[in-house]
This record gives structure tokens, sequence and C-alpha cells, in this order.
């Protein structure tokens, strides 16, 4: 159980306990999901983003949010593609096997210490509207799951 923090037990992402997150009555546990919606510019649906992984959730969800909307990668190359997560705590960033070399080599020049990560820990599901009656589903390959869709 990973909701909750355990006493002077690190959970599954390697997390130390948080006093905000002990177990205690009527508590709720702090969380790292960020399901997301993303509106266009008048106020309709854009993209619909969430997923499971712990404290990887964020930084996955966020990839995604700019690998769609920034970088214009079809949705499911922007969910496909390697990903990166900095913990803060320990100090070095993972990153996915399928970035490749380069990003790892400007990390290091930069100072930062690189781990090689071969499949992140974090699934991303999305959901994109393409054309006005046309929306378009994702379910992350690294959890083995399709979208469901009509």
């Amino acid at each position: 159980m990973d909701d909750f923090s355990t006493h002077n037990q690190a959970n599954h992402f390697g997390l130390r306990p948080s006093p905000n997150n002990k177990i205690l009555p009527g508590k709720r546990p702090l969380s790292s999901t960020v399901p997301t919606i993303v509106e266009n510019e008048n106020g309709g649906v854009e993209l619909v983003v969430g997923g499971s992984g712990g404290s990887r959730i964020t930084t996955g969800v966020l990839q995604i949010i700019l690998n769609s909307l920034v970088y214009d990668f079809p949705l499911n190359n922007a969910v496909d593609h390697g990903r990166l997560h900095h913990q803060l705590m320990p100090d070095y960033v993972e990153v996915e096997s399928g970035y490749g070399n380069g990003i790892k080599k400007v990390m290091s020049e930069f100072g930062h210490k690189v781990e090689d990560m071969p499949v992140m820990e974090c699934v991303v599901q999305a959901i994109r509207k393409v054309a006005k009656d046309t929306i378009f589903a994702v379910s992350d390959v690294r959890k083995g799951g399709v979208a469901a869709g009509y």
C-alpha cells in the first residue's frame, strides 16, 4: 500500500515516509494522481490524460501533454515516446531506453546524474479530439492495455 506512508519504510518508488502521509483516523493520503483535461481557447475539450505509476505520474502526464500539444506528435507517438523522470531525491534523472543516447549525453554535460531505466513505471492513457466529431484514444503499451472506443 503506497497511498499512506509506512513507518521507516520506503514505498515501491523509493520515496521515504512523509509525516504528511502518516496513517491517522480521518486522513486522506496525498496523491500524485493528476487526471488532466486540457481545453482549447473556446472551452472545448482538446486532450484528456491520466496515468498510474506513483510519483512518476506527474512527469509522465506532462510529457504526453507536451509531446501532443507543443511538439505536435500524433497521440500514439506522444504516449509511446521515451520518458524522463527526476524524483529530486535521489538526485538523478531516469532516462527510459526509448529516448536514445543523445539526451543522456546532453544532460550529463549539464551536470545531471543520469540513470538508465529500461521501461518507465508510469503508464498513461490519453484521448485527443482530432477533428470536429472524431476522438482518438491511446493506451500505453508499457502495460499492454488497449484503448476501448466506439
